[in-house]
């Protein structure tokens, strides 16, 4: 998977780059070595920290408000769906087609957009937008012929129209919204704050476990990022749930 590429990446980076310099350092110049050049790399190093945290820690707070608000939206769309159908139901047996056509919608979303095999999610193909076309026309085609069945009629349009709003609301959250070029320059910065930490260190055991476990921390919360970059797959993904359970009751 791609997050668990760019967190090995990240980790091989960050762990490379302290055992590096803490291998190099005896072999420099003693000027090199000198405190003065030692307290101009710690200064300078210290301002990349301040950037990269900030930056993860917006970055981390940023998805993740993303990732509440796309599971926010699956759950309001699971909603609509068992309102439609409700409307549906009211109006009688001529809306059967329309019920059907609803229950086949929401059952190709569970498995476009939640694989049962496990693979990448799917949403916005033609099937989909197919079958919403095709309820659309079933339930404009409704021929109420008392006043009771044109509101429920109309109530259904609406309803109908609030569900396509909410279908390409949730593909356009799904994009990937870190830039490429952005998320090279953050690993940048920290590979070269974790060379800094392997500079003029003690060579002994406690440091490299040391730099070896903050290593695998920074990269796992840069998998996280990228993880929460796609609400639909990875390990931290939105339950299907919600679509589960409408389609549960439509069946009913």
């Amino acid at each position: 998977m791609f997050e668990v590429t760019v967190g090995l990446i990240a980790f091989c980076c960050l762990f490379g780059a302290a055992m590096l310099t803490l291998l190099l350092h005896p072999r420099l110049s003693p000027g090199s070595r000198a405190k003065e050049t030692h307290e101009v790399v710690k200064l300078s190093i210290g301002m990349i920290v301040v950037m990269s945290s900030l930056v993860l820690g917006l970055m981390t707070a940023s998805l993740k408000k993303t990732f509440d608000e796309s599971d926010t939206e699956i759950h309001r769309l699971g909603t609509q769906m068992l309102v439609l159908n409700r409307t549906l139901l009211a109006y009688g047996p001529d809306a059967g087609d329309a019920r059907a056509l609803l229950r086949t919608y929401a059952q190709h979303l569970l498995q476009t957009a939640w694989p049962p095999n496990g693979g990448p999610s799917v949403l916005g193909d033609d099937a989909s937008a197919t079958l919403l076309n095709q309820l659309d026309g079933s339930v404009q085609s409704l021929q109420p012929n008392d006043a009771r069945l044109r509101r429920i009629a109309n109530e259904a349009g609406a309803q109908l129209r609030a569900l396509f709003a909410q279908h390409y609301t949730i593909i356009d959250q799904s994009y990937s919204q870190i830039s490429g070029p952005f998320l090279f320059i953050l690993v940048f910065w920290l590979t070269l704050c974790f060379a800094s930490f392997g500079y003029n260190a003690p060579r002994n055991r406690i440091v490299i476990v040391t730099l070896l476990l903050s290593a695998a921390s920074i990269a796992a919360a840069i998998f996280l990022i990228v993880d929460l970059d796609t609400p639909l797959d990875g390990l931290v993904r939105i339950s299907p749930t919600p679509i589960a359970t409408a389609l549960a009751h439509m069946n009913q």
